[in-house]
């Protein structure tokens, strides 16, 4: 039998050059986005977060016109700044901290990312232990 406990929820965010005319906004409907370059990664990397994001944009009407691609988050993000294009990110990505890039929320809001952890139920194993222990339970 197994065990699983939530570790984290993430939301979906846009992410703009900060001089990028939609990034004045506080939130953007994911529509603003169409017509858009993208920089994303490859989906061989990421298939269920590349078919979240995709799917945000076809729901909102349009197919992402990817632009340029890069495995790490952190390179996407510099590549958002150079003015390559936008993207659609985990809320997560926000700690690079960087002041050439603005993050908006998605209205409404889009839960990409659902963290789990999950262990066999009653696993004696002391590592099993430590690791969760990492992870205090979540308060009701």
């Amino acid at each position: 039998m197994l065990t699983t406990q939530t570790v984290s929820r993430e939301l979906l965010l846009a992410a703009l050059p900060a001089d990028h005319p939609l990034a004045s906004r506080t939130s953007l409907p994911a529509t603003a986005l169409a017509g858009q370059p993208f920089v994303m990664f490859p989906r061989r990397y990421g298939p269920a977060l590349h078919d979240r994001i995709t799917s945000v944009a076809r729901t909102a009407g349009f197919e992402p016109d990817v632009v340029q691609e890069a495995v790490q988050m952190q390179t996407i993000v510099g590549l958002v700044a150079a003015g390559i294009g936008v993207s659609i990110v985990p809320e997560s990505v926000t700690r690079l901290r960087r002041r050439d890039v603005a993050f908006r929320p998605l209205a409404p809001p889009v839960r990409a990312v659902t963290l789990d952890l999950t262990w066999r139920t009653g696993d004696p194993n002391p590592m099993v232990g430590n690791f969760r222990s990492l992870f205090p339970p979540p308060h009701p």
